[in-house]
């Protein structure tokens, strides 16, 4: 008898230990659920607005960056970051055949624009910076600081999160064209913004290192965004 009711008690711990980790998994899923949702939403939103409200685009590429990396800020440590940084020559030396290839694919998309097809069919979503120090500093910010980070923690390190090769190859063009409709609303547009993040996207399958990404991505961010921000910055600082 005494046997029988140790024997039921186990069962009952058992169970109840079972329906917690169902329980726990069921919650997880409901809110990775959320945040793509949640991010979906995000990203629709910019579109529309960007689309009416032009003269905001910059405020909402910052909102949108920013909204975007609060719910995938999990994936990201700055320790971490910063250990990478100091981690010797394979990183950097990764980052910078990444930051080539990027190079590479900006000159194939410069010519696809202006040699094989026309900028006409680009339509790039385009932004009004005001005539002030304030504004060049929050263009520096956005897109060498914040796209980086949200489009890694999004569209590399969470999105790209699945076993199957399939679902991988899914998600890598899932990822492009995301990029592609988030800075253009023409098809050629799409589909160069979607190339050019694509040396980011394979360097993070084959690394599976969101930091070297991130570093890649702020580099050519850099190499595009800066020159011009240091410039103006300091064309205002000397007025």
């Amino acid at each position: 008898m005494d046997t029988q009711v140790y024997i039921n008690d186990r069962v009952r711990t058992k169970r109840r230990i079972q329906r917690k980790e169902d329980f726990s998994v069921k919650s997880v899923i409901t809110k990775e659920s959320l945040r793509w949702i949640v991010s979906a939403a995000l990203i629709a939103s910019f579109v529309v607005l960007s689309m009416n409200f032009a003269k905001y685009t910059l405020n909402l590429y910052c909102v949108l960056f920013i909204a975007i990396i609060a719910l995938f800020h999990k994936e990201f440590s700055l320790k971490l970051f910063g250990k990478n940084l100091a981690s010797g020559i394979k990183f950097w030396l990764v980052g910078a055949i990444t930051f080539a290839l990027m190079f590479l694919v900006s000159k194939l998309n410069f010519f696809l624009t202006y040699t094989v097809f026309s900028p006409k069919y680009l339509d790039n979503i385009s932004y009004t910076i005001k005539e002030n120090m304030f504004s060049y500093i929050v263009l520096a910010l956005t897109f060498i600081v914040l796209e980086p980070l949200a489009e890694s923690l999004m569209l590399r390190k969470a999105l790209l999160r699945v076993d199957s090769n399939i679902a991988k190859v899914l998600c890598v063009f899932v990822s492009m064209f995301v990029v592609g409709i988030v800075h253009a609303y023409g098809v050629l547009g799409i589909v160069e913004a979607g190339l050019l993040t694509l040396p980011l996207t394979l360097c993070y399958l084959l690394t599976k290192n969101i930091y070297v990404t991130i570093a890649a991505q702020i580099a050519f961010a850099m190499y595009t965004y800066l020159p011009d921000v240091v410039y103006y910055v300091a064309r205002f600082a000397m007025r």
